[in-house]
């Protein structure tokens, strides 16, 4: 088993959510936990903009930590009320 197979499966056992954007805020992993949460199918998120899977969402705060997290190559984590839940 690869380690990017044995990777997949221990974030679908988790049960929190979890998704990975690249450098263009696009989806590359989103996990099952995240479907529920987001109410949203991998299928039709991955390799899209979360603001174009998310439109009716306000984003600003999400997006400007990703932007920092990407600009200073540094981790960022961060809570917000979204969608009617903690993040």
């Amino acid at each position: 088993m690869s380690a990017i197979t044995n990777t997949k499966d221990i974030l679908e056992r988790v049960s929190d959510g979890f998704y990975s954007l690249n450098n263009e805020l696009k989806f590359e992993y989103i996990n099952n936990v995240t479907e529920k949460l987001l109410q949203i199918r991998r299928e039709n998120a991955i390799g899209q903009y979360i603001h174009d899977v998310l439109p009716h969402s306000d984003l600003r705060k999400f997006i400007s930590r990703y932007e920092r997290a990407l600009s200073e190559q540094i981790p960022v984590e961060f809570e917000e009320f979204f969608n009617n839940r903690w993040y």
